[in-house]
């Protein structure tokens, strides 16, 4: 069996889930524990999680608990967080532009988080 290998978040996938996690939804504390010691298995657009499961995890309604739109003179489209079983478990930028974006969008780029009803 093969191991992955986990990796800290980069900044700007920091400042991504930060961002989705300063929304208020169930289970919004124990995501933003877990956030704290959030490690990441792989590169990309879609990141998946990995957390500590010793840490709580959170009731949530949606698998999508939350995400936001982002707008930027380079950057357009969207991040998506995935939550399984209470835990966090993958991070998404989604992007319309014609072109692959190098990176997660800045800060400066990211709208008000939007929570699942």
């Amino acid at each position: 069996m093969m191991m992955s290998v986990t990796r800290s978040l980069s900044p700007r996938e920091r400042a991504a889930l930060d961002a989705l996690l300063a929304a208020d939804f169930g289970g919004a504390p124990e995501l933003r524990s877990q956030a704290e010691s959030v490690l990441a298995s792989n590169d990309g657009m879609v990141v998946d999680l990995v957390v500590d499961r010793a840490l709580p995890t959170a009731t949530v309604v949606h698998r999508v608990p939350v995400q936001a739109v982002v707008d930027g003179a380079d950057y357009d489209g969207g991040l998506i967080l995935y939550v399984e079983e209470g835990r966090l478990s993958g991070l998404e930028y989604w992007w319309v532009t014609e072109d692959k974006p190098d990176d997660f969008p800045p800060a400066s780029a990211v709208g008000r988080p939007v929570v699942a009803g």
